[in-house]
């Protein structure tokens, strides 16, 4: 695969076609025309430079029935990305949206820079090679900088309110609630026979918390007298297996050596409470940003599939539902 292969900006391909059996479809536009819409008019002749340009990254498919299904498959997805291209330079005209020549050349030069150590001959040898040219791949270049500035537009008009926060924190905590809230006594220790030593001598009736005063080497809780407090909301940075035993030990319990990346714990359970979990106003922020970014996601997705509605395909192009 060239090099221009890696920068492109079109999406998958397949082998070598002609659209010659695949034109049988039926519809109501007009002759030579595949897609039709407020601003938007895709002709036969860029599918077929498109899918022309798309064939030329994969190889053959093997067996006439994979051959004919990957045929009519890249002929849609090709309609699909021109008609995509296209309503994002209607909706960002609409908008007042505009990419300059500069910014298209910045991105070239990223690309020069990044792919061809700065050598522009390469590249254009790269793009005649791929059947196109420099002032198409241009083009395609603005398209995608229109795309991202559409993109940021839509997304910044959304803001999560106090109710979506609140909802996106009762989601976390209905999927993740503990019944209760622990604390637990522990020693880590780098050293596997260490760590087995202390459990030995823990089991002969040493005090767990005379041997963790003096051996613990978790810097977190060292200051809190050797001690962990957490609820099912609070367990960020602990591994899995730690996580399991406190919470599935019995008070005064102990458990391990558990084997980490931060080395080996030793585990007593010293207190079980009702679960405090915390307060939605101290987490609000965080819940509002998750809730934020999930409806700018639905919301450009939603102006996407609003503005194809006023497309209208040629029945054998039109895209998989």
């Amino acid at each position: 695969m060239t090099r221009l292969s890696k920068t492109a900006v079109l999406l998958t391909l397949t082998a070598g076609i002609s659209l010659a059996a695949l034109l049988s479809g039926c519809s109501d536009l007009p002759p030579g025309v595949i897609a039709k819409g407020d601003g938007i008019n895709i002709t036969q002749g860029q599918l077929q430079k498109r899918v022309d340009l798309l064939s030329k990254s994969l190889p053959p498919t093997q067996g006439s029935q994979s051959s004919e299904t990957a045929r009519q498959a890249l002929v849609r997805q090709a309609a699909k990305q021109l008609v995509a291209e296209a309503l994002i330079r209607r909706e960002s005209a609409k908008r007042g949206i505009k990419v300059s020549d500069d910014e298209v050349q910045k991105q070239i030069n990223k690309m020069l820079a990044l792919r061809y150590a700065g050598d522009k001959q390469q590249w254009l040898s790269d793009l005649q090679a791929e059947g196109t040219n420099e002032t198409e791949y241009r083009e395609g270049v603005r398209t995608q900088l229109l795309s991202n500035k559409l993109e940021a537009d839509v997304k910044n008009s959304v803001h999560a309110s106090d109710d979506d926060a609140r909802r996106e924190f009762q989601a976390f905590v209905s999927a993740n609630k503990s019944p209760d809230f622990r604390r637990v006594r522990l020693i880590l220790v780098s050293n596997q026979t260490l760590a087995q030593n202390l459990r030995s001598q823990i089991d002969g009736g040493a005090d767990f918390a005379a041997l963790a005063a003096k051996y613990n080497q978790d810097k977190n809780s060292r200051h809190n007298q050797n001690q962990l407090s957490l609820s099912k909301l609070q367990q960020a940075g602990l591994s899995p297996a730690v996580k399991n035993a406190i919470f599935s030990m019995s008070y005064l319990q102990v458990a391990g050596p558990i084997k980490t990346d931060k080395g080996y714990y030793l585990l007593q359970l010293t207190d079980v409470e009702p679960d405090r979990s915390t307060p939605f106003d101290q987490a609000k922020e965080l819940f509002r940003e998750k809730a934020q970014q999930k409806l700018q996601q639905q919301a450009w997705q939603q102006f996407l599939a609003d503005a194809e509605k006023s497309v209208v395909y040629r029945d054998d192009v039109k895209p998989n539902q």
